[in-house]
């Protein structure tokens, strides 16, 4: 694989992991940008993405709606254990595969922007991950697949920071 898709992934992982280890009890009923979800519904999902997202790679069918076994507790914990063995999976694959690592790091970079935005507000994030992230969502993310997904695209200024501008793409609106 090539090595800024796993370079990325890795930051993207690192980062995601991260916030996970900060989320608090007193967190969990916040609400987040990501549409009728709160930080537990949030957590919850994000901590069960890499073994998704390995799953997946390896053609298996997920369920991205159905609900982890994961306490709170755990969710950086085994956030990391799949997250290392995703990794590991990527690391293997040919150059022509790096589509699947991107998509990754793209859906792992908006949801950690928001959590960012529910329980660490001025938290940096990565902009070369925001990058990276926001390139594969140009390419992958049509109008027809995002339904259901993510909202339409909010329109933000030119010069807005490349986070805002993934949020953006992503339907959030990060003003």
């Amino acid at each position: 694989m090539t090595h800024d898709a796993v370079t990325t992934l890795s930051a993207a992982l690192d980062q995601a992991g991260e916030l996970l280890a900060v989320v608090q009890t007193d967190h969990l009923d916040l609400p987040t940008p990501c549409d009728g979800w709160t930080v537990r519904d949030l957590g919850n999902h994000l901590a069960a993405s890499p073994g998704r997202f390995l799953a997946m790679a390896h053609g298996e069918s997920v369920d991205w709606n159905a609900p982890s076994d994961i306490p709170p507790s755990r969710w950086a914990v085994q956030f990391r254990a799949d997250a290392a063995a995703l990794l590991a999976h990527w690391e293997s694959q040919p150059d022509d595969r790096a589509g699947g690592a991107d998509f990754t790091t793209a859906e792992l970079a908006v949801h950690a922007w928001d959590l960012a935005q529910a329980v660490d507000p001025g938290r940096a994030l990565d902009p070369v991950v925001a990058e990276r992230a926001l390139a594969a969502m140009r390419q992958g993310l049509t109008p027809e697949n995002r339904v259901g997904v993510f909202a339409p695209e909010v329109e933000v200024a030119d010069d807005a920071s490349v986070h805002d501008r993934l949020a953006a793409w992503a339907g959030r609106d990060p003003r």
